[in-house]
C-alpha cells in the first residue's frame, strides 16, 4: 500500500478527523472570540493545562469522567481569568504592543 491509496482511504480521513476534533473546537471558540474583538492567544496553552489537570485527577484516583470533569474545569476557570482580565479591566494579550 503506497503513500497515495493511505491519504485516499475513508479510515485514513476518519482517524485524521478523531484526532484533530479538539484542535477543531478550540479553533471554533477562538474564532467567537476574535469575532466579539478578544484576542485569546493562551488557547492552547488553557487546553494544555486542562489536559495536564485531567491527567493528574485520574492518576490522583478519580474515575476517568471524574478526570474529563476536572480538566473541563479548570480550561474554564482559565477561560474566567482570561475574560475577566480583557473585558473589564481591558487588558489585552498583546498589551505590549499597545504601548
Amino acid at each position: 500500500m503506497d503513500l497515495f491509496d493511505i491519504l485516499l482511504s475513508a479510515s485514513f480521513w476518519a482517524a485524521a478527523i478523531r484526532i484533530a476534533s479538539p484542535l477543531i473546537f478550540a479553533t471554533l471558540g477562538e474564532l467567537i472570540c476574535e469575532r466579539a474583538g478578544v484576542l485569546n492567544l493562551g488557547i492552547e496553552g488553557i487546553m494544555v493545562a486542562g489536559a495536564f489537570a485531567g491527567w493528574i485527577a485520574v492518576w490522583a484516583g478519580l474515575p476517568l469522567w471524574g478526570g474529563v470533569a476536572v480538566a473541563m474545569l479548570t480550561g474554564m476557570m482559565l477561560g474566567l481569568v482570561h475574560s475577566i482580565l480583557s473585558v473589564p479591566f481591558g487588558l489585552s494579550s498583546m498589551w505590549w504592543a499597545l504601548a
